[in-house]
């Protein structure tokens, strides 16, 4: 009878232990190899890095883009489409659409592999951005493109309960459009894709920045803080832009 306790406490014991471990893996392991399971579980989704700088006294947005994107139209293509021009201010329950005109959003360049690649803005409303690819990408193949633009939003501003001034921002940077049998370019807000972000926002002293991601680190810079994000399985990346001065 007592050898038969010994076992069954031993049993117990070693299922104990079994369940355990993978909390104590989880709480011991570092928040960076955390990440990079993350990164590696959105590996089939497509991929935002966007480096941010406000200037407060342009009230402008400086922005370097890099989107990984995945080709999964079925075929191959010459050619890939992006929302633009389309900045949604959210205001409490309210959300009220700005279409920006071509001088207040502006691209400066679109690259891919080091080389600069030919882009037109289409669309009635502008609002569409339409890259030439040097050459076809296959199906399932992968391409990475950078832009780099500036965002006037002198005009949308908003007066908090507060007194603060605050930028609440959606649909602010270019994102692939939305394919399905076809791309989806009559309705820019017709996107279904859930993409992954990672948002480095620079503002100036007397600000600070909210946004729909995960706050991964906040740096010092000379002149003011970089608010670091991550989101993963988002259809977009709002963000606020808040002053802080009393």
């Amino acid at each position: 009878m007592k050898k038969l306790f010994q076992k069954l406490i031993h049993k117990i014991i070693i299922l104990l232990l079994i369940l355990a471990t993978p909390i104590v893996i989880y709480v011991f392991t570092s928040d960076d190899v955390q990440i990079t399971w993350n990164i590696n579980s959105i590996k089939e989704m497509n991929k935002y890095t966007i480096i941010t700088k406000y200037i407060s006294k342009s009230e402008g947005l400086y922005v370097k883009e890099q989107i990984e994107y995945i080709n999964k139209t079925n075929k191959n293509i010459q050619k890939v489409f992006l929302y633009i021009n389309n900045i949604n201010i959210r205001k409490e329950a309210i959300e009220e659409i700005v279409s920006l005109e071509g001088k207040e959003f502006q691209i400066k360049r679109v690259r891919a592999k080091g080389k600069n690649l030919d882009y037109r803005i289409i669309g009635k409303d502008k609002n569409i951005l339409m890259v030439n690819l040097d050459n076809e990408l296959e199906k399932e193949d992968k391409i990475i493109i950078e832009i780099d633009y500036d965002v006037n939003i002198s005009k949308l501003d908003l007066i908090t309960n507060e007194g603060e001034i605050k930028y609440s921002l959606d649909n602010w940077y270019p994102i692939i459009a939305y394919y399905n049998k076809g791309w989806h370019l009559e309705n820019t807000y017709d996107n279904k894709d859930k993409n992954y972000f990672y948002v480095e926002i620079e503002v100036p002293e007397g600000f600070k920045v909210n946004a729909s991601g995960r706050l991964i680190e906040k740096i010092k810079k000379k002149d003011g803080n970089c608010f670091i994000f991550q989101n993963k399985g988002t259809i977009n990346f709002w963000i606020d832009i808040i002053s802080t001065k009393k």
